[in-house]
This record gives structure tokens, sequence and C-alpha cells, in this order.
């Protein structure tokens, strides 16, 4: 993430980017936020407009119920600043970006019934199956670009 000409490389003849990057821990990180920048000037610099990233409720604190506003503060306070960074960035861009707020993820093979909200956590967890379908909708979707929709099951 942080070799521009690595990532100009997986941008180069594509129509669209997904940006699923993690950290572990509470560790100190730009990975989110430098990340995004490089992958968004590649993305200027290569005519590709359309950009999702996955990212978590939560991050800024009131999007994410308990676990948002006292879980976080406690033990994931360094990510979810970077996270934060990354949303501000992908806000400035010119992109048509989505930024995903997914709730805990479950590796349940059972999808559930998936909640959308532009305001607050309604559930919280998601199954990777009902994550996976909802960022591969997002595709052809165009009710949540230049948005942040906190989505669970």
């Amino acid at each position: 993430m942080f070799d521009y000409e690595a990532v100009e490389k997986c941008v180069q003849g594509t129509q669209l980017v997904y940006v699923c990057i993690g950290t572990w821990g509470n560790k100190i990180t730009q990975v989110y936020s430098m990340g995004t920048q490089h992958i968004i000037m590649a993305m200027e610099d290569h005519c590709v407009k359309r950009i999702i990233c996955l990212s978590s409720a939560g991050i800024f604190g009131h999007d994410g119920g308990f676990f948002g506003r006292f879980i976080v503060p406690l033990t994931l306070w360094r990510p979810f600043r970077d996270k934060r960074k990354q949303a501000n960035v992908l806000a400035a861009s010119d992109l048509e970006w989505t930024l995903v707020h997914a709730t805990e993820i479950k590796m349940t093979k059972k999808e559930g019934d998936l909640k959308v909200s532009n305001e607050k956590m309604i559930s919280t967890s998601i199954s990777m199956r009902s994550l996976i379908n909802f960022l591969v909708g997002e595709q052809c979707n165009q009710n949540h670009i230049g948005r942040m929709p906190i989505i669970g099951d």
C-alpha cells in the first residue's frame, strides 16, 4: 500500500477498485489513510472513477453502538483513528466512492437479512456471505455513492 508503483500496476486497466485492507491489534498505522491516498492517485492517473472501501462500524463512535462508544476507545483507537482519516481522504476525492462500515464479521455459512443504515448500527454482526454480496452488489448500485452505509444482518 505504501509503494505507489505497485498500487498503480494493480489499478491500471480496471473500472472499479475494492479496498479491503486491515491491520491487527491496536498498533499505530497509516495503512488505511496512506494506502487509500495511493489508490486514489493511481485511479486518477488511470481515469478510474468507482471505489468501494471496506471499513468498520464504530469508527466515528456514534455509528457503532456500545462497541463504538466504549470498546473502540479502549482497544482499537489507533487503527480507528486512521480509518477516520481514510474516510476523510475518500470524502475529499472526486471519485464515486462508497465506504462500507461493516459490523463484526462472522464466518457463518448462512446469509442473514441485510440491514443498512446511514446513521447508526442496527445489527451487531454480519455474515461473510452477506458482506461479500453487499460489496459485489455495489458494483452496479448507485444508492451509496458518496455515503458510508453501516451494514449488518
